[in-house]
């Protein structure tokens, strides 16, 4: 009876402290930012993920996330209220339009007298077309002249080896005519393949070259070659020209490239 009658004011003490106690704490939790065991976790979490507590970090933390992040991607995609967008890469230029390259040169021939020679090409990137005309000449005593004309047209299409060397296969028609020969002039055409290079050594140098197999009727055939530096518009060679019905005709050529 006696522990009866103490019991029941204990208890309703107890009861009446319990809730008031979580309602406090729950307000206090509210008021000083999370005063309970979760409140101060997310709390932690929170400022972790701002970098830090107060408004500043936040504001900087949304600034941060508006900034674009450049990576490879095949279109735009939106994460977590940022926007990833794909790095731009540098336009492509265009390849340069069709342009007029021209060439004379003078070469002196070996055991011989000379040789002039003309060139005139429309080149774009990958296509050239070219039409040429040198002429030999050698000094006759008591006549005129002797000469060897070589007309010729190519077309060339450029092989891909990397930027700025040019390598080009030509094709084309060629010709082979004397004047004022002694016994008899002589008249030829034929056919020319063959192969011209461009490798750049630095900005104004180059080294050039071609290489081409002529055949003409009645079993005659030629070789030409040409190789030299290329400095500016200026080139220096030494040309070749074997027919295989007499010696080589070579020397060394200057000429002017514009």
């Amino acid at each position: 009876m006696l522990l009866r009658i103490f019991m029941r004011p204990l208890i309703t003490a107890v009861l009446l402290f319990c809730p008031a106690s979580v309602l406090a704490g729950g307000r206090g939790g509210g008021h000083h930012g999370g005063g309970g065991a979760l409140g101060k976790v997310s709390s932690g979490l929170g400022s972790a993920s701002r970098g830090g507590g107060g408004s500043s970090s936040t504001e900087s933390r949304e600034e941060r996330r508006r900034e674009p992040v450049y990576v490879d991607a095949p279109v735009p995609i939106h994460a977590n209220g940022g926007v990833i967008i794909r790095r731009r890469q540098k336009p492509l230029l265009p390849p340069p339009p069709a342009h007029i390259e021209g060439y004379v040169g003078a070469s002196k021939v070996h055991d011989s007298d000379g040789s002039l020679s003309a060139e005139l090409g429309v080149v774009d990137d990958w296509f050239r077309v070219d039409g040429s005309y040198t002429r030999y000449y050698e000094a006759q005593p008591g006549m005129n002249t002797l000469t060897l004309s070589m007309p010729k047209i190519t077309g060339g299409v450029r092989l891909y080896d990397g930027p700025g060397s040019k390598i080009y296969i030509t094709a084309g028609l060629v010709g082979a005519k004397t004047k004022h020969d002694q016994v008899m002039d002589s008249s030829f055409v034929g056919v020319t393949g063959g192969v011209r290079v461009v490798v750049p050594s630095s900005d104004l140098a180059a080294l050039v070259g071609t290489a081409e197999v002529m055949l003409f009727e009645d079993n005659v055939t030629a070789t030409s070659l040409r190789a030299g530096v290329r400095i500016g518009p200026l080139e220096a060679t030494l040309r070749l020209l074997d027919f295989n019905v007499g010696p080589p005709l070579w020397g060394p050529e200057l000429g002017l490239r514009f």
